[in-house]
């Protein structure tokens, strides 16, 4: 596999002893890593249920955000853009402590 470490992340899987022993033999015969041949198991394994490993363009919004606003654009309300704030302008907070705060 020509992928770096920089497009992966760590899993951890507890598999049982003998199994293991049998990734190792497997592993040591092809004369490469355990890791190499767990990863082109798991993509065969998706393969065979038929899910594409061709990877998708990442969203700039999560599916969730881009839903309710569809929702709300077909329910007739309208989505504003909030407007910045004036310059130079400040909010005011409140200074009032309650009782309990000391």
């Amino acid at each position: 596999m020509s992928d770096t470490t920089e497009n992966m992340v760590l899993r951890t899987v507890y598999l049982p002893k003998d199994l293991d022993q049998k990734l190792k033999v497997v592993a040591f015969g092809q004369e490469r890593s355990k890791n190499d041949i767990i990863r082109e198991l798991i993509q065969a394994g998706l393969k065979a249920r038929g899910i594409s490993l061709v990877e998708k363009p990442a969203r700039s919004k999560p599916a969730a955000v881009l839903a309710s606003k569809a929702v709300q654009l077909k329910s007739g309300s309208s989505i504003q853009k909030a407007k910045p704030a004036a310059s130079g302008s400040k909010t005011k907070r409140s200074t009032k402590r309650t009782a309990n705060a000391a």
